[in-house]
């Protein structure tokens, strides 16, 4: 679902220092 991706796009940006 939606929220799930979106979790998994915060750790991506989290990963590259955001």
């Amino acid at each position: 679902d939606s929220f799930s991706r979106a979790k998994k796009w915060v750790q991506e940006l989290q990963k590259q220092g955001f």
